[in-house]
């Protein structure tokens, strides 16, 4: 039992349920259409399970640094560092394990390219871990740049040039999820948290951020919608009917964040909100009907 407790707290350190961040690995394959050739799909998958180790070698070298923090906090305070369930040392080597583990994956079974961007990914994490998420904006923008990162990861595996549409949409609902997140924090610390102490950010202030980076989020998706190069690569117009989809599903995850007071964990909230997942559900559905 204490070999099966010990796991479940390794399992929890490496925040598999973020996993599905990695996603956007497999969405320059999705809308090329790349994916649908059998080993293409072998590599897309390759490529998302590696970028899944070298995402928890990043959670499992933030909660070392954060380790004292975490502790005094209301709900990190259960984190496997935090609690004590791992050592700091443990959570170092497991981390620093991930990260070669990640590297020489990435280099013997996918490319050169890859493995030149996992290490920028970990490298970037590295600098964010340590100081750099205390700087205002630049946090968010180096959150939104880890999402690009995955995109490239993904096309690049699949030796494909890269749509300059898929990395703006990305870039954009990047920056939405990444500002909900800090609006998540910003109210739920306040809330819940009777040592709370102010941050970096402003809660009107990231409200107007919200607004502009969802507003740019369905902008840039609808004009890759309508774009001939679009259009002709997947031979139909009718990807501009998955536009609406698309506009619930971030409206739907604004209402989640400012009244209901929750997106602190985007990857939690698609799936325990029945309304945003049956959209995104039906949103894939869409899409692979389509291409």
């Amino acid at each position: 039992m204490q070999y099966i407790s010990k796991i479940k707290s390794y399992f929890k350190l490496f925040r598999t349920y973020q996993w599905v961040k990695n996603i956007f690995v497999m969405a320059g394959g999705i809308f090329s259409g790349a994916i649908f050739d059998p080993s293409f799909f072998v590599l897309s998958i390759q490529a998302t399970f590696i970028f899944c180790l070298a995402s928890s070698s990043v959670y499992a070298l933030n909660d070392c640094i954060d380790f004292e923090q975490d502790r005094v906090h209301q709900r990190k305070k259960n984190r496997p560092i935090a609690s004590g369930d791992i050592s700091k040392r443990e959570g170092i080597i497991l981390s620093l394990l991930l990260a070669i583990i990640s590297l020489s994956l990435a280099y013997l079974l996918i490319n050169y390219i890859l493995f030149m961007i996992i290490l920028i990914y970990l490298f970037i994490n590295i600098l964010y871990s340590l100081f750099l998420k205390q700087v205002i904006l630049i946090d968010v923008f180096l959150i939104a740049f880890g999402f690009m990162l995955r995109v490239l990861a993904g096309t690049y595996a699949l030796n494909i040039p890269p749509s300059h549409w898929i990395i703006i949409c990305t870039m954009m609902i990047s920056l939405f999820l990444g500002l909900s997140k800090r609006y998540a924090e910003l109210v739920v610390d306040q809330t819940e948290s009777s040592t709370f102490k102010n941050t970096l950010y402003d809660k009107n202030f990231l409200l107007m951020l919200i607004g502009v980076s969802a507003s740019c989020t369905i902008i840039t998706y609808g004009l890759y919608t309508i774009d001939q190069q679009t259009i002709a690569t997947h031979e139909t117009s009718n990807l501009i009917y998955s536009l609406p989809l698309v506009i619930y599903g971030l409206f739907r995850y604004m209402f989640i964040v400012v009244l209901g007071n929750k997106g602190g964990t985007p990857s939690k909230e698609i799936f325990t909100d029945k309304h945003l997942l049956l959209s995104l559900i039906f949103y894939v559905i869409f899409i692979f009907v389509i291409i």
